[in-house]
């Protein structure tokens, strides 16, 4: 009895070694991408990929690692520029955004963002003559295939601007605060191949005022 008490112990103090070791080895390796991959450096493939993508312009300011509470990517200062025929005005200015991504699926080459957490986003609509600023210029011959896996997003201050310029016509809501999460087995994905939208078991609240659930689908023209 003493002797398969001694060989358990064993065999849970290595156990217990193996997952400390696994541990070590994730969190080295997180540290190591965050310290010898510099984010900014996709910066011009990004920005080519979103004008190819919908033909509009984007700056972003500094891109840098975020390590607390979750692996991330923090953005600063970026905006979407549309139509500058018609607005100088960007379409979509925000202040500070951050992806939170799972770490696990890094080392099999997937992406998945568990988070988004947006901060400060200006959205300025114009239209004019018939014209307008939010209209994007997709390709139908995009080869870009990515999917985008969320779980949570979360928008914070969120202003909203319409001008029509031929009559003057001005409205405007401010201090908006979005929040969405899955529950269950929900999720929230994008099929970028076929401009496919898929939201599932989604929790939302605005402004604590208004919540409730969601079940969406979206491809091409078609809501479900």
């Amino acid at each position: 009895m003493k002797h398969n008490y001694h060989v358990h112990n064993k065999w849970l103090k290595r156990i217990l070694i193996g997952i400390l070791v696994l541990i070590t080895v994730l969190i080295v390796s997180a540290l190591a991408l965050i310290i010898l991959v510099n984010p900014n450096q996709y910066k011009p493939l990004i920005i080519n990929q979103i004008r190819t993508a919908t033909g509009a312009n984007m700056t972003i300011g500094n891109l840098r690692w975020k390590f607390f509470p979750q692996l991330g990517i923090k953005a600063d200062d970026v905006s979407v520029q549309t139509n500058s025929g018609l607005s100088q005005t960007p379409l979509l200015h925000v202040n500070s955004s951050a992806l939170f991504l799972q770490i696990l699926p890094l080392f099999h080459g997937q992406a998945i963002i568990e988070k988004v957490v947006v901060n400060g986003i200006q959205i300025n609509l114009v239209t004019k003559q018939g014209q307008n600023n939010w209209n994007f210029n997709t390709t139908t011959n995009n080869n870009s295939n990515f999917l985008l896996t969320l779980s949570k997003i979360n928008l914070q201050n969120v202003n909203i601007s319409y001008l029509n310029a031929s009559t003057n016509q001005q409205i405007a809501i401010n201090n908006l605060n979005i929040e969405a999460s899955t529950y269950n087995d929900g999720k929230i994905l994008y099929f970028s191949n076929n401009n496919l939208i898929n939201i599932h078991k989604v929790n939302f609240k605005i402004n604590s005022i208004l919540d409730g659930n969601l079940d969406l689908s979206y491809d091409g023209n078609t809501y479900t």
